[in-house]
């Protein structure tokens, strides 16, 4: 098992003069089964965000957050993201 650091996000209220959903980020740990890992990506949405705004306090706008893949027996395919760029994640798969 692989721990990582997930990031939800977690709608509040709807912001009228903005148009959109306002959104609060929490984090919380997750012990992933290489196995099940199918793909990972850069997360680009949340890049942007942190870059324009702090998503969690205490987070850098620098970090990188990357998006995997997991094969599920009953749901087919889940996505979840996670604090960390696509090298160092791929560093903990790789026993690092």
């Amino acid at each position: 098992m692989v721990a990582l650091t997930e990031i939800i996000g977690t709608p509040l209220e709807y912001d009228s003069m903005a148009e959109r959903v306002r959104e609060k980020y929490l984090l919380r740990n997750v012990f992933v089964n290489p196995n099940y890992v199918v793909s990972f990506k850069e997360n680009e949405v949340l890049i942007e965000k942190s870059k324009k705004g702090t998503l969690v306090e205490g987070i850098s706008p620098s970090v990188s957050f990357t998006q995997l893949t997991l094969t599920s027996s009953c749901h087919g395919m889940i996505k979840i993201d996670v604090v960390g760029s696509l090298e160092q994640i791929a560093e903990k798969f790789n026993g690092g």
